[in-house]
């Protein structure tokens, strides 16, 4: 069986990431009108530090997302090129 229940575990933990990051994402977008209102260095480097630790999670999550697309595709493929003849 290609999709067993490991496979099953993993496309689920993907989900409920995808679902925490798009959260994190829309709260991270609605204090950013407050950004705007800086007027000190300190104010600014912490949306910057805050924009850098949101992009690097959604980066990390979208390689995640990425190796188990390509694993899964790589199995689809393994799966049809070694059916019986």
């Amino acid at each position: 069986q290609v999709f067993g229940p490991i496979i099953h575990q993993r496309l689920l933990g993907i989900q409920r990431e995808n679902q925490l990051r798009l959260g994190t994402l829309y709260r991270y977008e609605r204090t950013m009108v407050n950004a705007i209102e800086c007027d000190t260095v300190e104010c600014d480097a912490y949306y910057l530090n805050t924009h850098e630790k949101n992009r690097d999670g959604y980066m990390d999550h979208i390689k995640n997302y990425t190796k188990l697309k390509l694993f899964l595709l790589s199995k689809i493929l393994e799966r049809f090129s070694t059916k019986p003849k």
